[in-house]
């Protein structure tokens, strides 16, 4: 099982925590985590971009799309729309896209208490180390 750090916009994590979107999506152009990176039973530590790690969640099925195209795009965010609840003018800006995970959630965790933590780098995705596990 592998830990991953991931950082969203403070109202998709909202919904996340108050279980209303339970699946998480990342697009890409390129190859780039957590395309090919992410597996069942896996822990997602949910930080907000810019702010601490407010919650977590476990991987309950991950579906992966390659050599997409906009109607492809299309077709898949209607079949999952109401888990995804993705705005339209965050669709559109990820219709060129190439690659797609889409992440399933379960057990989702909302912290009692914020933890800090520092990222000095503009990746929304890592994998974390063991040494860069924060307490929790």
């Amino acid at each position: 099982m592998k830990t991953h750090l991931a950082l969203l916009y403070k109202k998709y994590l909202d919904l996340i925590l108050e279980g209303k979107k339970t699946i998480e999506s990342r697009f890409s152009k390129v190859k780039c985590l957590p395309y090919g990176k992410i597996s069942i039973g896996d822990k997602i530590l949910l930080k907000e971009t810019g702010g601490p790690i407010r919650g977590e969640a476990i991987v309950r099925k991950v579906a992966y799309y390659s050599n997409l195209t906009p109607e492809k795009i299309s077709e898949i965010m209607a079949k999952y729309k109401e888990d995804l609840m993705i705005e339209e003018d965050f669709l559109n800006a990820k219709i060129e896209s190439k690659y797609l995970t889409l992440i399933f959630l379960s057990n989702v965790k909302k912290y009692a208490r914020e933890i800090p933590f520092v990222k000095k780098d503009r990746r929304a995705w890592v994998v974390l180390q063991q040494e860069q596990q924060p307490t929790i």
